[in-house]
């Protein structure tokens, strides 16, 4: 048996590892709604300019936040959506679950828990950034969920931990895709090396 037999694969995993449009397509849909999220801010805060009352430190995690936004969608649509950079997945993986970790760590901060001291928060709502590599479902549901505290909670609890999961898996799937590329190169070296000496073995 060869060391690099691969374990048997579903096949559902197996038609998805395989199949190079659903990455590309993937990553050209975070990269999107990203963009679309970031533009749909913009217009909120233009249609509600006179009343928002945002400290300068504020105002600046938005600009960052939003910044962060746009160059993950860029690297996404410049490399990864054109199949480089892709052994740099597990950086975008390691973002990501650090960036829902801060987000889950926030949120707990902000709602839950009582006597939490607004420096930790806030550090924690800055340390959520690394995490906006897309939002598959907040472009979609972010602007209908913003009326009340009650729909904001919602689009907090539901939608943006539902996004993470989709993106974490996403990644994961990247990996093992990655991994299989990796595994059938390393094959089809050692059978071109079992040819090799399979050759000069018969020459003499």
């Amino acid at each position: 048996m060869s060391l690099y037999a691969r374990d048997p694969q579903p096949p559902v995993l197996a038609g998805v590892l395989e199949n190079k449009k659903f990455v590309q397509v993937g990553f050209v849909v975070l990269a999107g709604s990203g963009l679309l999220r970031v533009v749909e801010h913009i217009v909120d805060y233009g249609l509600h300019f006179n009343e928002l009352e945002f400290s300068g430190g504020e105002w600046a995690w938005i600009g960052v936040s939003n910044l962060v936004t746009v160059g993950f969608a860029i690297l996404f649509l410049r490399y990864f959506s054109k199949g480089s950079g892709q052994n740099s997945i597990w950086i975008l993986l390691a973002c990501t679950a650090a960036g829902w970790i801060a987000f889950i760590t926030w949120y707990l901060s902000a709602f839950v828990i009582q006597g939490v001291p607004p420096a930790f928060t806030l550090v924690a709502d800055w340390l959520e950034m690394p995490g906006y590599t897309g939002t598959p479902l907040g472009c979609i549901f972010g602007p209908f969920l913003q009326g009340s505290r009650y729909s904001y909670h919602v689009y907090l609890t539901y939608i943006l931990n539902a996004d993470y999961v989709i993106k974490l898996s996403f990644f994961g799937v990247c990996m093992a895709r990655n991994r299989q590329i990796r595994q059938q190169g390393a094959e089809q070296v050692q059978a071109a090396i079992a040819r090799g000496l399979g050759m000069s073995a018969g020459a003499r």
